[in-house]
């Protein structure tokens, strides 16, 4: 469950920005839908496409809802090494310096951190099973998890093309078309 854990909290600090993005991608196909003549564009199919984007969205916005409500039910301690970490794009070391322990016991306390923060989902409903069954068949989100449970993660590896790179792939879903927007 740690890594699932430590997955969602290295998307985090983009949902926002995912969500925002989606939204638009949202309007401008239903926007512009009434205007394509590839051959497919029947209403039924529209509405589909935007239905599934739309259900995306949801899913996205629960995600970021559930993982406030965990970090809400930590300890203060550990939600700040966590929010340091992975919001804030805190260094390891400087978060050390700045709680005036030594790395091991930061380390210690980190790793402490985010096995609360993984036992906090579960008890909000998001075990392991459920995160892989809503999120996992989403490329950008299971890239991620990748990294993270290979050790590939680094602060910072998710950078500001992150959300680009995940808006591209849901415009090139199938029947998701966005060349003219």
């Amino acid at each position: 469950m740690n890594e699932w854990a430590k997955t969602v909290l290295s998307i985090y600090k983009y949902l926002d920005n995912i969500v925002g993005a989606l939204d638009n991608l949202i309007s401008k196909k239903c926007v512009y839908s009434s205007f394509i003549s590839s051959g497919r564009a029947d209403a039924y199919s529209e509405a589909n496409d935007i239905i599934a984007l739309m259900n995306r969205k949801i899913h996205l916005i629960n995600l970021k809802v559930i993982t406030e409500q965990a970090l809400a039910g930590m300890k203060a301690s550990q939600r700040k090494i966590i929010t340091l970490f992975y919001v804030d794009g805190v260094k390891s070391s400087k978060i050390a310096e700045v709680l005036n322990m030594p790395m091991r016991s930061y380390f210690r306390q980190k790793s402490l951190a985010i096995h609360s923060f993984a036992t906090s989902m579960k008890l909000l409903g998001y075990t392991e099973k459920k995160i892989e069954s809503v999120y996992g068949n989403e490329r950008w989100f299971a890239n991620v998890f990748d990294k993270v449970s290979t050790k590939e993660y680094e602060q910072g590896s998710l950078d500001s093309h992150f959300v680009s790179d995940v808006i591209r792939e849901y415009k090139s879903l199938k029947g998701c078309y966005y060349n003219y927007v």
